[in-house]
């Protein structure tokens, strides 16, 4: 293979990273009602599990930013009439074969996934792919002094000030707009200046220690002080996680190989993020093969909803982009009309 046709193709390093992320996110979906769990067996688990895998929002989006979004009409409204079929199709079954009460609130939310936060990643990276042109524009736009200071001023106040005084300004433990934009810059950053000489020369050493750092202090307060499961350190607006992201990113970044096989598995990543929901709550982890059933419960997650969606292309792909095709005429004509 040409070294021209290699650049062209997608880092599977990269989409390998994409993959473990997700994996590791709904480990903690899987995890999240046993937060109560007085085992403290489990609980160092859930802490163990949960110090390297909420990296993987942070990571997901300093990868966006490292290779930047490029915005498209037909990409968005794909994004959100994905999004609106599995939300309706979900609560179809879940109000049928889980038996889940009517209720208005939630048949609400399902209709309307994205503007009533359903999803709360899916809705703050379809706002930030929205905004995404805007904000690739002033990146190009501000000086990189000016750059290192508009981070430095979101870092100090979204992600230093959480993690020094447990407590935040938004409330939403780094799960929002704000820091999901912060790790998007941080990614446009360090894609046109360059990552700091120290991450180059240390990033193995500082991603240790801030792992060891997150699980020593969550377990620390979560045996002797809360007696139950806490994870502060662990959030996506801990100094820990972020400065953890950004080398475990970097780290990545330092090996490139190339794989269809991989690449084309990544392209899965985001139905599997909406549908594994789903699936964790047929597939219950059992209390008493706690470990096994954890492990076959992901594998079922990922495999299954990939498979669901691999089915969805083959059977529906066709009708997708007629629905498409239907929502840019319409948004055509409402702007000739503007």
């Amino acid at each position: 293979m040409s070294e021209e046709v290699r650049t062209l193709q997608r880092n599977s390093n990269i989409e390998l990273l994409r993959m473990l992320c997700i994996v590791g996110i709904i480990g903690m979906h899987i995890l999240r009602p046993l937060f109560e769990t007085q085992d403290i067996l489990k609980t160092e688990f859930i802490l163990l599990w949960n110090t390297f895998a909420n990296a993987g929002v942070t990571i997901f989006i300093l990868i966006s930013g490292y290779y930047g979004i490029h915005f498209k009409w037909e990409r968005l409204f794909s994004l959100i009439t994905i999004i609106f079929f599995y939300s309706v199709t979900t609560h179809i079954l879940e109000l049928t074969l889980l038996h889940r009460p009517l209720d208005f609130k939630v048949l609400l939310s399902s209709i309307f996934p994205v503007c009533t936060k359903k999803y709360w990643f899916i809705t703050c990276y379809i706002v930030l792919y929205a905004l995404s042109p805007f904000v690739n524009q002033g990146v190009e736009a501000i000086k990189q002094i000016h750059f290192k200071a508009l981070l430095l001023t979101l870092i100090l106040f979204f992600v230093i000030a959480p993690t020094c005084f447990i407590t935040e300004i938004l409330g939403d433990n780094g799960k929002g707009i704000v820091n999901m934009l912060l790790a998007y810059l941080t990614g446009r950053y360090l894609a046109k200046y360059g990552f700091p000489e120290i991450i180059k020369k240390h990033a193995v050493l500082f991603m240790i220690l801030c792992f060891i750092i997150i699980f020593s202090l969550n377990s620390a307060v979560s045996i002797f002080v809360k007696h139950h499961v806490f994870l502060q350190f662990a959030r996506d607006n801990s100094a820990f996680i972020f400065l953890a992201s950004i080398c475990v990113f970097y780290c990545f970044l330092q090996r490139t190989f190339y794989s269809s096989f991989i690449n084309k598995l990544a392209n899965y990543v985001f139905s599997v993020y909406i549908i594994h929901g789903f699936l964790i709550k047929v597939f219950l982890v059992r209390d008493d093969f706690f470990f096994l059933s954890f492990v076959i419960v992901i594998v079922i997650a990922c495999v299954l909803s990939a498979f669901i969606e691999f089915l969805r292309r083959i059977a529906l792909g066709k009708v997708f982009d007629k629905v498409v095709s239907l929502m840019i005429s319409v948004k055509d004509k409402v702007v000739e009309k503007m």
